[in-house]
Parts: structure tokens; C-alpha cells; sequence
């Protein structure tokens, strides 16, 4: 089955609009409902991130220096694009447990964000059947996506208050949803684990695609997932005939986006992806300088350069201490001296993450009594450490098994730069990095081989 890796999130994203350099504050106001929570975060792909605090009877109220564009706000039970208008007095209340209608907005551009909202629950609704729709057939499943576009439109249309700039950008999103989705299903539709050839009529759309349109790529993520997946494929594909490292391939591949917005996007976020565990890290870097034109990127890069230095081959691990061991117990790192140690980070609602359990189950019954520990830390919230519990209960997980005191926030986490799971690490006994992004366990030939190498004697 080809490989299908895609960072997509069904959610609209920061526009690239910028307004004066004046301070002009936006405000944000209204009540939340049925939560303990005592914050909500509104966030941004352009790096904006800002919790906002909520009151014992449950009212908020926040300025924010932003520019106009559409954000992301988060509670602990929902989420929502918003768009916000420099200057703006946006009026909001929340209800966690009205599951059809969880965000009410008023005040200003209170018709759009009424909309964002109501567009995320039924893409949310839509995806829940996923595992059913890429499985159809080819026909069937273009009637569902082509029926499914028509209906997001026509909700579009019964807001009649949408600045028309806004609603033309996003019908061209509508329609780029409708185009992800068949780029997803050409890569993951299987029979009897076989990539299933789809047609010359239904990829021309995907082939015909403008790669270089700088509005739609910081408008919709799905215009964005779909560049990025475009040109991962051609990156891997090139990385494997030629044998070459993954960004350096990257670069190659990426070499038709003339626009110069998407193409520093592009080379800012592979570079942040691939950068912690490449062996060409220098290399990388200097390729990178030589082709942004983004200056604050070649600030960040240079100093995540001189942060995951420190991970290379032979430097000593980041260390954990005190996890909590699910019997109760707590570990840490210097408690494995004297062992590899083969590191799983994970999390009980990564869907990935639970698709490696039972290859890596496989792997430690191998090498039981080998000179190697398993231990798997979850990243799982600490008010979730029950579920965490329950599924590793439910599925008999062997090896030692962790969670953080803080989900990504730790010493541990941070110091490997995780930002996405799984996430598997290899420690010599003296806890140095063998490999700071290690061979998944479902790749099992290539796992063994690494294994067979390290000469793991009996203990």
C-alpha cells in the first residue's frame, strides 16, 4: 500500500492579511456553559497562541493584539475557526454540552463565525463515517464527496452577512475539501490490502491543480494539505529512486512552486519536521538559509539547529523523571542504565500511534529477556489518565508503561522537539541516542535488522 502520510486538520487557518502597524486591540467577550475548565486557548498557524481566562461563573473577557484573519479557538470539548477583524468586538457564548450547537457568536462578523462553526460540525459529522467512505467504491464515493460539497454550499448560502471576498474564498475551499478527500481515497483505497487504481477522469482533477495560488494556500488548510501532500509524495518518491535524504529530495520536489509566500511556507515547515531527525542536519540548514527569503523562519531554524544538535548520534538523552508507572509506581530514565532502551510516545487518541500497538506487542515478546526494555510514555492529559489506564488494561500492553505530568510540556517531550505521535527513540545502556527517530515497529523487517545489529545478548 503506498504511504499515506498527510498533516491535515479539517479547520481553516490564519489569513495572511495584514492591517496597520497601529495597536488596535480586538476584544473577545461572552460566557462559557458546562465546563470546570478555567481556560480556553485561541491559537493560529502564523504562531499566535493566547489562553483566555474564564471567571468562577464561567464569563471571559480578553483584548488581542492580532492582525485581522481567521484563528482557532479551542476549549477542553470543542473547536471552531474565528475570524477576527482588527479592532473588532467579538461576542461569544460557549455551551460544552450542546453537542449540535456548542458556539454561539454575536457582535462583530457574528453571520461568518456563526457559519465557521456550523461548517466544522458538519465536517465533523461527515468525517466520523471516514473508514466507510474511503472504502467504497470509486463512483459511489464520488457521489458521497460531490453531494457532500453541495450541502456545505447551500449552508453557506443562508448567511447572508459574509464580506464577499470571505464567501469567495471560501467556495474555492468547499471545493479544495471535496479535492483532499479524493487525493486521500487515490492513496488509501485498498483491496485485500492492494492500492486500488483509480481512474483517469477522477485524478485529472488532482493532477490539474494550481499548486501556486498564495491567497487559497493561507486561506484553506485543505488547499494547504493539499500541496504539502503533493509535493511530500514527489519528495519521497525522488528520496527513493535516488537515494538521497529526505530534504534534499524535498527541495527537488518543491522546485514548481514559483510562488515565493507558499514556497517559504513550504520549506519553513519541512525543515521543522525533518530537521530534529536528519543526519544531514547541516547540510539541511544551509540549504534552507540558501532558498527562504523569510528571515524570521532563518531565526527560529538556526536556533531549533542549535537546539537538536544536542540529539544526534552519541549525545546524551533528554531524561524523564518520576513518570508515573501505570501500577502505580514512578520511573525514571536513569533507572534503565545498563539497557537499550526502545522508547513509544504515544497517546491514547492518536489513531496512528494504536496502529503500531500490536506490531510492537510482537517485539517484545521477541526480545523478552534481551538485554532492551520497551517503554511506552503516553502524552495523554492527566484528567484523561483513567481512559490511558483503561487501554492499557484492555489491551494487555507489556513494557513499562508511563504518562507525563504534563502531556507535550515536559523536560522529556520538549527536549526532543515531539510535536507529533508516534514518536519511537533508541538509548544505548549508557543512555546516549542511538537514534533520536527511530524504525517503527510496523516496519518489522527493517526494526529486526536494527535489532540484530545492536547484538542484544540474554540477560
Amino acid at each position: 500500500m503506498k504511504k499515506y502520510i498527510v498533516v491535515v486538520m479539517l479547520t481553516l487557518f490564519w489569513s495572511c492579511k495584514n492591517e496597520t502597524d497601529t495597536k488596535v486591540y480586538t476584544i473577545l467577550s461572552g460566557k462559557i456553559k458546562n465546563s470546570t475548565a478555567k481556560d480556553f486557548s485561541v491559537m493560529s498557524s502564523g504562531g499566535f497562541s493566547k489562553k483566555i481566562k474564564i471567571k468562577n461563573n464561567g464569563s471571559f473577557a480578553d483584548t488581542l493584539d492580532i492582525d485581522t484573519g481567521v484563528y482557532n479557538l479551542y476549549t477542553d470539548q470543542n473547536f471552531t475557526p474565528i475570524y477576527f477583524k482588527k479592532g473588532a468586538n467579538v461576542g461569544l457564548v460557549i455551551d460544552e454540552k450542546n453537542a449540535d450547537s456548542p458556539f454561539v457568536f454575536s457582535g462583530d462578523e457574528a453571520d461568518l463565525n456563526n457559519y465557521y462553526a456550523s461548517k466544522t460540525k458538519k465536517e465533523t459529522s461527515f468525517s466520523a463515517n471516514d473508514n466507510k467512505l474511503f472504502s467504497l467504491p470509486e463512483a459511489a464515493f464520488v457521489d458521497q464527496i460531490n453531494s457532500h460539497q453541495k450541502e456545505l454550499e447551500k449552508n453557506l448560502d443562508t448567511y447572508k452577512n459574509i464580506p464577499e471576498e470571505i464567501k469567495k474564498s471560501e467556495l474555492r475551499s468547499l471545493n479544495y475539501n471535496r479535492l483532499l478527500k479524493k487525493l486521500i481515497y487515490k492513496n488509501t483505497n485498498t483491496n485485500n490490502n492492494v492500492v486500488t487504481q483509480t481512474s483517469k477522469d477522477f485524478n485529472k482533477e488532482i493532477i490539474d491543480i494550481n499548486l501556486n495560488s498564495g491567497d487559497d494556500y493561507f486561506y484553506s488548510s485543505d488547499y494547504r494539505g493539499i500541496v504539502n501532500q503533493i509535493v511530500y509524495e514527489k519528495a519521497q518518491e525522488i528520496s527513493t529512486k535516488d537515494e538521497v535524504f529526505y530534504f534534499q529530495a524535498f527541495v527537488r520536489a518543491s522546485g514548481e512552486i514559483t510562488n515565493e509566500k507558499v514556497k517559504n511556507e513550504l520549506l519553513y515547515s519541512n525543515i521543522l519536521s525533518s530537521l530534529p531527525a536528519s543526519t544531514t542536519k547541516k547540510i539541511d540548514l544551509d540549504k534552507f538559509l540558501s532558498l527562504s527569503t523569510n528571515k524570521k523562519h532563518h531565526k527560529e531554524v538556526k536556533e531549533l539547529y542549535n537546539t537538536v544538535a544536542k540529539l544526534d548520534k552519541g549525545k546524551p538523552s533528554p531524561v524523564f523523571k518520576n513518570y508515573e508507572n501505570f501500577d502505580g509506581s514512578t520511573t525514571s530514565l536513569n533507572h534503565l542504565r545498563g539497557k537499550y532502551v526502545y522508547i513509544d510516545v504515544w497517546a491514547t487518541w492518536c489513531g496512528p500511534c494504536k496502529r503500531e500497538i500490536p506490531y510492537l506487542k510482537k517485539f517484545e515478546k521477541q526480545y523478552e529477556g534481551k538485554n532492551i526494555v520497551f517503554v511506552s510514555i503516553s502524552v495523554d492529559a492527566q484528567k484523561d489518565k483513567q481512559k490511558w489506564k483503561e487501554m492499557v488494561k484492555k489491551n494487555a500492553l507489556k513494557g513499562i508503561q508511563l504518562i507525563t505530568d504534563n502531556e507535550f510540556n515536559t523536560e522529556f517531550i520538549k527536549g526532543y522537539q515531539i510535536t507529533g505521535i508516534p514518536r519511537f527513540i533508541i538509548l544505548d545502556p549508557k543512555g546516549n541516542i542511538i537514534d533520536a527517530n527511530a524504525i517503527r515497529p510496523s516496519d518489522e523487517v527493517n526494526l529486526k535488522a536494527f535489532f540484530d545489529k545492536l547484538n542484544l545478548a540474554s540477560l
